[in-house]
C-alpha cells in the first residue's frame, strides 16, 4: 500500500508543481507541502477516486525556513586525514539577501579541481543547506569555496585505476554537507515562520470584532477602504493564524466574509524555534556522517 501511495503521490506532484513530495527514508515517512487546507481535501479526493488509496492526513505543520545570521567558515585538508573522504575543501558562508537564493563564488582557482569535482561539491552544499541547523531549508546564502585539493588519478603497477588511491566526485559530495554545517554553527541560523499578507472584505458592522481577532492572531491590520457597503481591509497574518482566522470568519462576519491571502515574507519565531525531524544522518555528528556515507 505504500508503494502505490507513494506512486500516486509522485504522478500527483508531476501535474501540480504546488504538490511537493518529500520521503524521509530514515522514520519511513511521506510529506508533501501544501497550501491551505483546502489541498489536502482535494488530494484526499484524488488518491481515493483515480487510484483507490484511502489516505487520512496528520494535522499540518507550518514550513519553516531558516536564514543565516553571521559568517562562519570550515575546511578539511586531506594531508590532515581528518575525514575518509580523499578532497581537501574549505567554505565560507554568509547572509543572502530574500529571494536571492544561493549564491556560489571562488576564491580558488578554477583549474585547480577537475570541472566534475567542482560540481560535485556544489552538490553537496546544496544537499547540506536544505536542511539547516534546525532542519528547515535554508533558500537564501552565499558560500565560498575557500580551499580545494584532490588525489589525481592513480594505480598500482599494471593496474586499473584504483578509488583507494584517487579522488571521486562521492568525496566532494559528502564531505561537502559536513563543513557547510559547520560553517553553519559558526555563522548560527535563526528559524522564520511565514507571513500571509491578507485582503478581507467584510461588513462595516464586522470590522471592531474582525480588528480584536486579527490582533489576537498576531496579525496586523495596515489598511481599510470603503468596498460599496463593505470594508476592503488589507494586512498580515501568520501563516499558522490562517485556518485558525477562516474557522471564526463565518460566524465573525455573519456569512459574508470574503478572505485571500498569499505568502509574501518570513519573520523570525517569537520564543523557542521548531525544529523538523532530519531526513538522514545529521552532518553535525561526524562519527554517524561518515558511517552512514562511507567512502
Amino acid at each position: 500500500m505504500r508503494g502505490r501511495l507513494f506512486a500516486a503521490l509522485r504522478e500527483l506532484a508531476d501535474a501540480d508543481p504546488l504538490i511537493n513530495l518529500r520521503v524521509d527514508e530514515e522514520h519511513s515517512e511521506i510529506a508533501v507541502s501544501l497550501y491551505g487546507e483546502v489541498q489536502k481535501e482535494v488530494i484526499a479526493e484524488l488518491l481515493d477516486e483515480q487510484f483507490g488509496v484511502a489516505v487520512t492526513f496528520r494535522p499540518t505543520v507550518t514550513v519553516h525556513i531558516e536564514r543565516i545570521m553571521g559568517t562562519g567558515a570550515s575546511f578539511a585538508l586531506m594531508p590532515e586525514k581528518i575525514t575518509p573522504y580523499l578532497a581537501t575543501l574549505g567554505f565560507r558562508v554568509e547572509p543572502a539577501s530574500a529571494g536571492q537564493g544561493v549564491v556560489c563564488d571562488l576564491e580558488v582557482e578554477r583549474g585547480s579541481m577537475p570541472p566534475a569535482f567542482f560540481a560535485a561539491t556544489w552538490e553537496g552544499v546544496r544537499a547540506g543547506l536544505a536542511q539547516g541547523l534546525s532542519g528547515w531549508a535554508i533558500p537564501d546564502a552565499r558560500v565560498v569555496l575557500t580551499h580545494t585539493g584532490y588525489s589525481p588519478r592513480q594505480s598500482h603497477i599494471h593496474q586499473k585505476f584504483n578509488k583507494n588511491m584517487s579522488s571521486v566526485g562521492a568525496d566532494f559530495r559528502n564531505l561537502a554537507p559536513v563543513l557547510i554545517h559547520q560553517a553553519l554553527r559558526q555563522a548560527r541560523t535563526v528559524v522564520c515562520e511565514p507571513v500571509e499578507t491578507f485582503h478581507l472584505e467584510i461588513p462595516a458592522s464586522a470590522l471592531p470584532a474582525m480588528t480584536v481577532t486579527v490582533a489576537r492572531l498576531s496579525g496586523v491590520m495596515t489598511a481599510a477602504a470603503a468596498a460599496g457597503d463593505a470594508l476592503a481591509l488589507t494586512g498580515t497574518l501568520p501563516a499558522r493564524s490562517v485556518q485558525p482566522l477562516l474557522a471564526q470568519l463565518p460566524e465573525l462576519t455573519s456569512g459574508e466574509g470574503v478572505f485571500t491571502s498569499e505568502v509574501t515574507h518570513y519573520t523570525p519565531v517569537a520564543g523557542p524555534p521548531p525544529a523538523r525531524p532530519r531526513n538522514g544522518p545529521d552532518p553535525l555528528d561526524r562519527e554517524e556522517w561518515f558511517r552512514a556515507r562511507p567512502r
